[in-house]
Formats: C-alpha cells, sequence, structure tokens
C-alpha cells in the first residue's frame, strides 16, 4: 500500500510540474476583465493520532482576485480523500500518561524518563490514539482569504498566506467532536509561469488536530 501512494504522489508531482517545464511566453494573454482562477491540488492529510497513517485527498479551488488588488483574492475550497489513511488499530479508552515518575524533564526523551510499568517497560506515554478502526476519510470545505507576494518583488518566486474557515466531515469521530467547522489558516510558497499559472505547495492546518501538505497547479 505505501508503494502505490508514493507511485500516485510521484504521478500526481509529474503531472502538475509539466505545465512549468512546457511553459510557453508566447501563449495567448488571459482576458484581463476575467478576474477568476481554478486550481487543482494533491494533498497529503495528516491527523494527529499516533495510530493513523497520513490519507491522501484531491481538491479544487475556485479563487477571485479582487479588483484593482492583484495580491488580494478570496478561495472557495473542496477536498475528498481519494487514498485513505490506514488505522493501525484504536483503543477502547484513550491513552493518558498519568505517571509523574522522572519528572517530566527536558531530558526525558533522552534518557528515556517518563515512568514505567514496574517491569522494566516504560509506558505508553502521552500517545494519542482514536477510539475506533477506521480509516481516515475526509471532506473538507473552507473559504479562505489569500495574501499573494505581488509580482513586482519577485516575476516568477512567490509567497502566500491563507486565513478562514473550514467545515470537516471524517470518519474519525475525535477529528469532528468538538464541532466540524472552524478557523483554518495555511501558508505557501510557488513559482509562477506563463501569464497567469501557479504551481504551489501549500500547508494548511485545517482543524487542530488535522492539517495538509499539498501541491496544486492554479490556471
Amino acid at each position: 500500500m505505501i508503494n502505490i501512494r508514493t507511485a500516485l504522489l510521484g504521478a500526481g508531482i509529474a503531472v502538475f510540474a509539466l505545465p512549468v517545464l512546457a511553459e510557453n511566453k508566447d501563449e495567448p494573454e488571459k482576458n484581463p476583465d476575467d478576474p477568476t482562477y481554478s486550481s487543482f491540488r494533491l494533498s497529503q492529510a495528516t491527523a494527529d493520532f499516533d495510530n493513523l497513517d497520513p490519507g491522501f485527498n484531491l481538491g479544487y479551488s475556485l479563487g477571485f482576485r479582487l479588483p484593482e488588488v492583484e495580491f488580494l483574492s478570496v478561495e472557495l475550497d473542496i477536498s475528498s480523500t481519494v487514498i485513505p489513511g490506514e488505522n493501525s488499530g484504536g483503543v477502547s479508552e484513550p491513552i493518558v500518561n498519568n505517571n509523574d515518575d522522572g519528572g517530566g524533564g527536558i531530558l526525558d526523551p533522552i534518557l528515556g524518563g517518563g515512568g514505567s510499568d514496574g517491569g522494566g517497560n516504560s509506558s505508553s506515554g502521552g500517545g494519542k490514539n482514536t477510539r475506533s478502526n477506521n480509516e481516515l476519510l475526509l471532506n473538507t470545505l473552507g473559504i479562505f482569504g489569500r495574501i499573494e507576494t505581488p509580482r513586482s518583488l519577485s516575476n516568477r518566486f512567490f509567497g502566500t498566506a491563507r486565513f478562514g474557515y473550514s467545515y470537516v466531515d471524517s470518519s474519525i469521530p475525535e477529528l469532528i467532536e468538538d464541532g466540524r467547522g472552524g478557523g483554518s489558516w495555511g501558508v505557501g510558497v510557488g513559482y509562477r509561469y506563463g501569464n497567469d499559472g501557479r504551481v504551489e505547495l501549500n500547508f494548511t492546518q485545517v482543524a487542530q488536530d488535522l492539517q495538509y501538505l499539498a501541491l496544486g497547479i492554479s490556471f
């Protein structure tokens, strides 16, 4: 399964990179009166649970650049799982480290502190696991305000920041038990090709225990 995931991710990177490799500076310019743009992205979705492997989502964004302000835009995102994250086994009760042995010193990870079970075996520590054995499946919907460094600073390379709201539906109850929606933010770096194309690597904190690392192409 890991080999399949790696192959698919590599294929996605190759597909997204093709427009850059085949850049044509003589291509016709996009209608300057059209402030909209679209983007597709492949995301690695990581949940903060020790028993869950990352999954992969396919996403789409529709963007609207604010008139006369090229570096500000609004984006509507949708995303859905195409390769679920494997679950190595849930637990009936959350794993909590209540053992005070070792004092919680900053050298505990090096010296092996943090308590033992009396038989010489270290305790489970502060690991966090899901209660269910469900695979990681996600559907997300978000709206963001986006800031992009203007062409005047760098014609090709750029940075981005996004702030907004995300709605999450998941097969993992712990990801949605405190609510399905909340604040979300992201940062990214990218490369402009042609007149209006962009390839971007973006990190998004979707929810408290959920992050996306995405490679996308805009046009």
